[in-house]
């Protein structure tokens, strides 16, 4: 899951965007954080490059360890969980500097 510090820095979103489920080998429509559907492996996605061709949850990763009784389906299916959208108007969200001792 993605993790963040400055919650600032995130926009609630109900677009229809995140509930689309996207097959492998698609081609990204949108760049940001994909989860698998199936299995919960997460992967960063660019606009107009293509998902991994990988079918199976196993072959994820040599460091992704999946369990059956995870999840009812080894079938990868990409599901956006953080879009980056770039938006005009908006001031930058960088944490205040510590001050000095």
């Amino acid at each position: 899951m993605p993790n963040y510090k400055y919650g600032n820095s995130f926009f609630l979103s109900q677009e229809n965007i995140f509930d689309v489920v996207h097959p492998p080998q698609f081609m990204i429509p949108t760049s940001g954080i994909y989860r698998c559907h199936s299995c919960g492996f997460e992967i960063v996605g660019q606009e107009g490059d293509n998902f991994p061709g990988t079918l199976k949850c196993s072959a994820h990763s040599n460091h992704w360890h999946l369990t059956l009784a995870q999840t009812g389906s080894t079938q990868v299916a990409w599901c956006l969980v953080a879009e980056a959208r770039q938006r005009s108007g908006y001031p930058p969200h960088h944490p205040t500097p510590p001050e000095e001792a």
